[in-house]
């Protein structure tokens, strides 16, 4: 699936959230969850709820489909927490504005891997005030996120979980990576969520999944079609998977304690920065904006990749022609679209020294042959199974177009489907077949 840019599933979901803390605030009304979802729920929330110390591993998939772009992000996270006061949020996987907080009873620390600088202070004598210190926030990427890890800390996690819920019902027993476990269906205003509980032993939660599609569907029905067409969610949801629980067993001191690796330095400052109102997690990823204008008038990323009609394309191979990039997938509407005319222009150039490549994201050969069957369609195609150059060319939405000149520079960029791109690059073409260049000087 491809790789396509967390911020921009960020920004929708916040677009989404904007208005729920207003909801938040409103227990469910009387009579509105079924007797046999608030058993089950009540079981778990009181088993966390007596919990000394705890330890599991939590995943957290973000899933964002349009019919212009499909987004899957993963986060992995260890949480564990001992009263009175020891805790500790590790990323497991390499992301964006990571941060991790341990608290070892003693010391409070943060580290950012990616600038390698930490911060360390007195640690809080609760576990209240900890997870109640703007640092323990900026841990997530987005508001549910936090609200869900929170509730694990949390003196009241049932009311916690319950607040803004209109109606609750039993649905049945289903299995969570082979485990037997109750779901359970909640609904609130701006979105549904469903809870996999644990049905034999320990009542632990396995899963929680929110469908957060309902409410940004809401908020486009008053937008123009064209807007509809293109924001309106396939899917939209945020997972979160709990495994490896460890409840009320003994755990290792060193699971809250920080050791600065190599080199890391500390640096105060910056975590006093980062906790001023409004300030923006260190070492996120550049705009998408940012990333394109970055490429243009550079030397294209190098890539080999095998082309569909058999046989390997090495860029390096190409100097002293000009490369027409699509990256694309089947999937993809606009996509639809705009290859029959990429393929059109190609051909028109042929005999001029103009090559034009359909760059597939992470699909198989048979998929994609008989996408092209269907749309009886002829075109040069590459395949990225991993989708690994996507990344090198900042492929954050498709239909991406990359125009790079003779010297083997990307010189224009296009990003998304516009009915005049033939016009646009015929006379960019033109240009750079005149000697000109159209970025870089």
């Amino acid at each position: 699936m491809p790789r396509l840019h967390p911020r921009r599933w960020l920004a929708t979901l916040l677009l989404l959230l904007a208005p729920l803390t207003a909801t938040l605030a409103q227990p469910p009304p009387a009579g509105a969850i079924e007797p046999q979802a608030d058993e089950v729920m009540r079981a778990w929330c009181n088993l966390l709820q007596r919990a000394q110390r705890l330890q599991l591993r939590m995943t957290i998939t973000s899933r964002h489909e349009t019919a212009w772009m499909r987004q899957e992000t993963t986060t992995v996270l260890q949480l564990a927490r001992e009263t009175p006061n020891r805790l500790a949020v590790v990323g497991l996987n390499p992301r964006p504005g990571r941060i991790d907080l341990l608290v070892d009873g003693t010391d409070l620390a943060g580290f950012v891997p990616q600038l390698n600088k930490f911060t360390r202070r007195p640690a809080p004598a609760t576990l209240d005030e900890i997870i109640q210190a703007p640092l323990f926030a900026k841990l997530f990427t987005d508001p549910l996120a936090h609200a869900v890890c929170l509730e694990l800390f949390e003196r009241d996690p049932y009311t916690s979980a319950m607040e803004g819920v209109t109606a609750g019902r039993y649905v049945g027993r289903e299995e969570i990576a082979g485990v037997p476990c109750h779901r359970l269906h909640y609904t609130q205003e701006e979105f549904d969520w469903d809870v996999w509980i644990q049905a034999d032993g320990a009542p632990l939660q396995r899963r929680v999944a929110f469908d957060l599609a309902k409410g940004l569907r809401a908020k486009l029905a008053a937008a123009d079609e064209a807007t509809r067409n293109l924001m309106t969610p396939k899917e939209l949801s945020l997972t979160f998977d709990a495994s490896d629980w460890r409840l009320d067993a003994p755990l290792a001191p060193e699971l809250f304690r920080f050791t600065p690796p190599a080199n890391a330095q500390r640096d105060d400052p910056l975590f006093d920065r980062l906790l001023k109102p409004g300030a923006e997690t260190p070492a996120a990823e550049p705009t998408p904006e940012a990333a394109d204008q970055a490429l243009l008038g550079k030397p294209a990323p190098t890539f080999k990749l095998e082309q569909l009609a058999g046989g390997s394309f090495n860029l390096a191979d190409q100097r002293g022609k000009i490369l027409i990039l699509d990256f694309w997938a089947t999937w993809c509407g606009p996509c639809k679209r705009s290859l029959p005319m990429l393929t059109e222009l190609a051909a028109t150039f042929r005999d001029q020294g103009v090559l034009f490549r359909a760059v597939n994201q992470e699909e198989p050969a048979e998929t994609v042959r008989g996408f092209l069957d269907t749309l009886k369609l002829d075109c040069p195609v590459l395949l990225d199974p991993d989708g690994a150059v996507g990344e090198r060319y900042r492929v954050t939405a498709i239909p991406k177009t990359v125009l790079i000149g003779p010297d083997g520079t990307v010189q224009a960029i296009h990003v998304g489907f516009a009915p005049d791109i033939k016009q646009t690059l015929t006379g960019q073409i033109q240009a750079l077949l005149a000697g000109k260049k159209l970025a870089g000087e």
